[in-house]
């Protein structure tokens, strides 16, 4: 007895290993070409489920899917409706895996292990090393199953295990019950109808008796995707009752059909292995084909049942920083660049909120902005952290790359906030020694300004999407339409050329007995220094990630478009140069 349980255990162990190994290997592979699928969704709801299907083919793991759609959906870049129709789609991508594992192919196992071992020792390409490594996971996977087969084809020498076993399946709710806690406990589906596939190869159960582990599988495979959803926002708790919701129904309506379902898949296969993998992917995709069309009203359905929390809507809380995702390091990056994004939004708005500041009677106008602040500095402290975790695990040399280019980026977000900070303190003393600028001085701030936020906005637009943003026409007033700024390092040689004419500008009202210039001399004086400084951080944030192939392949050094700002009388101080070409 004690060496059959032996044996299942450690050939269960083989093909939870193997299923891991396989896993990474192709995720590894795939590396960012993850993300570009994902950012080919539309509306269209086919394509949001050919996605899915694609890309849980690739991972096979429908739970890498499904936990990225959960922090996807946790800062609002994918829709419910699309969700559903990528879990539709991944729920038939990984059926893949299950026909695969029908095949009988143990005496072939350790010839794929040793085949993807040496790709992987001796490939010079790390795509090929990787799916060497994919091709060891998959022999592992055979030769896990073939040693659970050879245990339950022993079992029939102890009649005591034998019956129990038999008992087990034969009961279709216990093998329901058992098949959906098995699959959450290991996170894979994938184990679990692997596990039936071998009872069916020895005799040891039929198609009809294996229906209950195929539903029970499909129900536990959610488990993962409401642990990552549990802490996370409204929409992410959504995508994963939503996951929950569309396997319940195809289980409640598989349940009074199992004897016609059973019979009709009968005929596609002699095999009973063949019938189970077959009757897995025909049961998801009759649910794609009767989800998709039910897609939006399930939404609006979920949308109503779970209606969103005012937690939800705090800044300082992650929306896209998803734990599970840290397994796969391409994905959890991919994150981590999504929150900078926003994190990058916050310091926006701080940015702009500086000339309601510079000329402010209400000093609520500064503390709200001090108390962004704050709210900038926990989510940069949570980030930072994340980053910190997913450097724990193994990544390849672009990922180390993007790493060090995403911790620039949140270094320069964070110093550049510190600066608006300084510049929020400084407009508090003013109000606090009831000081105020001359009217040309605060002309000359706002304009400063506005050029420095344009680019700043620019950069960081340029960041998120991932894409040169559109040209601006000039307004017809300033006599420009039609053209365009200066390229980055040009602009940010204007800014600063622009701040040292100021600051001789401002001189030269001291001299000529300004009273307002005196009294906020050093003020104005600290002010110019820091928005200058605003668009050093800019240009930094660009120059982290020139030429960048790891975040789509984009550069921040093509040109960023800045209208001129309108400056004592309507000119612009300095001039904008026509671009060459």
């Amino acid at each position: 007895m004690f060496s059959i349980l032996l044996g299942l255990l450690g050939g269960l162990a083989i093909v939870l290993h193997g299923l891991r190994y396989c896993s990474e290997g192709l995720q590894k592979s795939a590396g960012n070409r993850l993300k570009t699928l994902l950012r080919r969704l539309t509306k269209s709801q086919v394509r949001a489920a050919a996605v899915g299907a694609v890309f849980s083919a690739l991972v096979q793991s429908s739970t890498a899917v499904t936990v990225m759609l959960v922090g996807l959906a946790g800062a609002g870049l994918v829709s419910l409706s699309q969700a559903i129709g990528i879990i539709l789609g991944a729920d038939v991508g990984t059926t893949f895996a299950v026909q695969i594992l029908a095949f009988d192919t143990g005496p072939w196992s350790l010839a794929l292990v040793a085949a993807g071992y040496f790709l992987n020792a001796t490939a010079r390409r790390k795509i090929w090393g990787h799916l060497g490594q994919a091709l060891s996971g998959l022999g592992l996977v055979f030769f896990g199953l073939r040693l659970i087969g050879q245990t339950v084809g022993a079992l029939r020498n102890d009649p005591m295990l034998y019956h129990l076993l038999s008992a087990a399946v034969s009961n279709p709710y216990l093998a329901l019950f058992g098949a959906t806690l098995f699959t959450a406990l290991v996170h894979s589906s994938a184990a679990t109808l692997g596990f039936t596939v071998s009872l069916a190869a020895q005799g040891a159960l039929t198609l009809f008796q294996a229906l209950p582990m195929i539903a029970g599988a499909n129900i536990g495979t959610c488990a993962t995707a409401l642990l990552s959803a549990a802490g996370s926002t409204t929409d992410a708790r959504r995508v994963a009752v939503a996951h929950v919701s569309l396997k319940l129904l195809a289980v409640a309506f598989l349940w009074p059909l199992r004897a016609p379902f059973a019979a009709l898949l009968e005929r596609t296969a002699a095999s009973v292995p063949r019938q189970i993998a077959n009757a897995h992917t025909v049961l998801n995709l009759l649910l794609l084909l009767a989800g998709l069309p039910l897609s939006r009203p399930l939404a609006e359905l979920i949308k109503r049942l779970i209606p969103e929390r005012a937690a939800d809507r705090d800044p300082a809380k992650p929306q896209y920083l998803d734990r599970l995702a840290l397994e796969t390091p391409a994905l959890a990056l991919e994150h981590v660049a999504q929150e900078i994004g926003r994190l990058g939004e916050l310091v926006e708005q701080m940015v702009a909120r500086i000339p309601a500041m510079l000329n402010t009677t209400n000093p609520l106008v500064i503390e709200n902005l001090l108390r962004q602040e704050e709210a900038v500095d926990r989510l940069f402290g949570e980030i930072n952290a994340y980053l910190g975790d997913i450097g724990q695990r193994f990544m390849g040399k672009g990922e180390m790359k993007t790493t060090i280019e995403l911790l620039h980026v949140l270094s320069e977000l964070e110093h550049a906030a510190d600066a608006v900070v300084k510049i929020a303190l400084l407009c508090r003393k003013c109000f606090d020694e009831a000081l105020s600028f001359s009217d040309e001085g605060l002309r000359e701030l706002s304009a400063l300004h506005a050029r420095v936020q344009r680019l700043f906005s620019s950069v960081l637009e340029t960041f998120r999407s991932g894409r040169k943003p559109p040209p601006r026409s000039s307004s017809p007033d300033d006599g420009m339409e039609g053209q365009c700024g200066p390229d980055l390092a040009e602009e940010t040689s204007t800014i600063a050329l622009l701040e040292r004419q100021l600051r001789e500008v401002h001189l030269g009202r001291l001299q000529a007995g300004y009273k307002e210039s005196r009294a906020t001399s050093a003020i104005h004086l600290d002010i110019l220094s820091m928005l200058r400084r605003l668009a050093d951080h800019a240009a930094s944030i660009a120059a982290a990630t020139d030429a960048s192939s790891s975040r789509g392949g984009h550069s921040l050094s093509r040109p960023v478009f800045v209208a001129p700002v309108p400056f004592e009388g309507g000119r612009s101080l300095p001039p904008e140069k026509e671009p060459s070409g």
